[in-house]
C-alpha cells in the first residue's frame, strides 16, 4: 500500500493530465490499508474529489453518503 500511495501522490501532482484519477485511487488505497488515520484522510480526499468533480466523484459521493 505504501508504494501505491507514493505513486498516486506523484500522479496527483501531474497537472498535465486531462483527467487525473490519482486522488480517488489514493483514497481507495487508504481505505484498503485501514491504518491509523487512514479512514479520516480518505474521507477528506473523497470530499475534495466530489467538490472538484475529479474522476471518480460520482462513486465518491455515494460512499460519502453512506459514511
Amino acid at each position: 500500500h505504501d508504494n501505491a500511495l507514493k505513486q498516486f501522490d506523484a500522479l496527483s501532482d501531474n497537472d498535465s493530465l486531462y483527467a487525473n484519477p490519482g486522488p480517488f485511487y489514493k483514497a481507495v488505497t487508504l481505505m484498503q490499508r485501514s491504518g491509523p488515520g487512514d479512514e479520516e484522510a480518505a474521507k477528506l480526499i473523497l470530499q475534495d474529489v466530489v467538490t472538484r468533480q475529479l474522476p471518480g466523484y460520482k462513486v465518491a459521493s455515494g460512499w460519502l453518503g453512506r459514511w
